[in-house]
C-alpha cells in the first residue's frame, strides 16, 4: 500500500498532489508526532489555490498580521521575483483567503541581503555540500495562518502536504529547508521527517526562527520514506545515523571537509591504484562524468600548479612528494635541497591549491583542461 500511494504522489498531476500526499500520510495517523501535529478535521475547510496577482495583497497583509513589517517586506520581495512559489488558503464556507505559503526555488545566490532565512540557508548548504551544476534548493517559507500561527490547522496541513509533494516529485533537489518561529513546538515532527535543527537562528523584525534542513544527496526520497515504511509496518522507530558520505545516482557526495580529507588521502596513494580504487574521490563527479580515472584527474589538476606565479617550485615539490622516490617528507625535502619548513610552505601552498581547483571542477561538473598532454606523457 506504502508504494502504490508513493507512486500516485510521483505521478498524479500537480491538481491531485495533495490529495494523493494526504492518503500516503494517513498511514502515518498513529505515529506520535503526526499525531500531535496533523489536525484530523473532515476534509473541505480550506482549499489550496495558486496565489493570483489579485491574491498579492491579501498574503502581504496576512504576514504583516503574523509576523511584523519586515516580513510582509520579505514576503513582497518574494511575490515580485517567485510569484508561482506562493499558494493562498480559502475558506470553503466564505471563500477569503486565510492563510498562505511559499515553496521557494533557488539555484543560485539570491535575496541573501534581502531575507535572513535565506540567508541562513545559503550558509549552511556552503558549510557543508554546496549545489552542483544543474541543483537546487528549496525553502518552506511564509506558513501563515494568523488564526492559527504555525499550530495544527487545516491550513497547515496542506502546507506540510505541499513540501512533502514537492519533495517527492522534485528532480536534483540537493537541499531543503523549513523556516519555523523558534519555540521548539515542529522539532519533533520535523525531526520525525529527517529534516533536522540547524544552529541557524535568524531574526526577522522582532521574530526568532529556526531553520531545519536536508541534504537529499546522502540520503534519497525513496530511502526516507523506505525508513518510514519500516516504522510503520511495526520496525520500530528508525534513528538516523550519523552522517556518511553516500551516493546520490553515480555519484557520491562529500561535505567539503570530507572532499579536503579524500583529496589528501588520494595524494598520499597516488601510485597505488588498489587504494586509489577506495578513495571516495573515485565515485566522484569529475570520475563519473568524465570517465578518466582518479589518477589521470589528480595528475591533471597538480598540473594546474604550474599556472600559479611561482608555480614551477610548487609544482616540483608536490610531484616529488607524492612519488615513489621519497618515502617521507623529511625525504623529499633532502632530494629538492629545501630546508624543511621552505618545503612544506611551498607543500601546504600547492595541495591547498590542488584542493581547491578539485572542489570547484566537482561542483560545476566541467573537466580539468588544464595539463592533458603532460598528464597522458607520466
Amino acid at each position: 500500500m506504502h508504494q502504490y500511494l508513493l507512486g500516485r504522489v510521483r505521478e498524479a498531476p500537480a491538481a491531485q498532489m495533495l490529495q494523493a500526499v494526504h492518503a500516503l500520510v494517513y498511514l502515518e495517523r498513529s505515529v506520535g508526532h503526526v499525531l500531535d501535529t496533523i489536525d484530523w478535521h473532515p476534509d473541505g475547510l480550506v482549499r489550496e489555490l495558486p496565489c493570483a496577482p489579485a491574491d498579492e495583497m491579501r498574503v502581504v497583509e496576512l504576514i504583516h498580521e503574523a509576523e511584523g513589517a519586515e516580513s510582509a517586506a520579505i514576503a513582497r520581495f518574494w511575490l515580485d521575483r517567485q510569484p508561482e512559489a506562493f499558494s493562498v488558503y480559502r475558506s470553503t464556507r466564505t471563500d477569503d483567503i486565510v492563510a498562505c505559503s511559499a515553496w521557494l526555488r533557488l539555484s543560485g545566490p539570491e535575496g541573501e541581503d534581502v531575507d535572513p532565512v535565506v540567508a541562513a540557508a545559503w550558509a549552511h548548504a556552503h558549510a557543508g555540500t554546496p549545489l552542483r551544476a544543474g541543483e537546487h534548493m528549496a525553502i518552506a517559507r511564509f506558513h501563515v495562518d494568523p488564526q492559527a500561527y504555525q499550530r495544527p490547522s487545516a491550513s497547515n496541513n496542506l502546507a506540510q502536504w505541499r513540501v512533502m509533494g514537492e519533495i517527492i516529485r522534485a528532480d536534483h533537489l540537493a537541499w531543503s529547508f523549513v523556516v519555523m518561529r523558534d519555540d521548539g513546538f515542529w522539532n519533533g515532527y520535523l525531526g520525525h521527517k529527517g529534516m533536522m535543527p540547524t544552529d541557524a537562528r535568524p531574526v526577522v523584525g522582532d521574530h526568532g526562527y529556526r531553520l531545519f534542513a536536508r541534504d537529499w544527496r546522502t540520503q534519497s526520497a525513496v530511502v526516507w520514506l523506505a525508513e518510514n515504511e519500516a516504522l510503520l509496518a511495526g520496525a520500530g522507530a528508525v534513528t538516523s545515523p550519523a552522517r556518511t558520505p553516500q551516493k546520490r545516482g553515480k555519484h557520491m557526495v562529500l561535505s567539503r571537509p570530507e572532499f579536503d580529507t579524500a583529496v589528501r588521502d588520494a595524494l598520499r596513494a597516488l601510485w597505488w591504484p588498489n587504494e586509489l580504487a577506495a578513495n571516495p574521490l573515485s565515485r566522484g563527479r569529475l570520475v563519473a562524468e568524465t570517465g578518466w580515472s582518479l589518477h589521470d584527474v589528480l595528475l591533471r589538476a597538480i598540473d594546474t600548479v604550474l599556472e600559479e606565479r611561482g608555480g614551477e617550485k610548487r609544482h616540483l615539490v608536490v610531484t616529488t612528494t607524492y612519488s615513489k622516490a621519497a618515502p617521507t617528507q623529511e625525504a623529499a625535502a633532502r632530494r629538492l635541497g629545501m630546508s624543511f619548513s621552505t618545503y612544506r610552505r611551498h607543500l601546504t601552498a600547492a595541495v591547498k591549491h590542488v584542493t581547491d581547483v578539485l572542489w570547484s571542477h566537482e561542483l560545476s561538473g566541467a573537466p580539468i583542461t588544464v595539463g592533458l598532454d603532460r598528464s597522458a606523457e607520466r
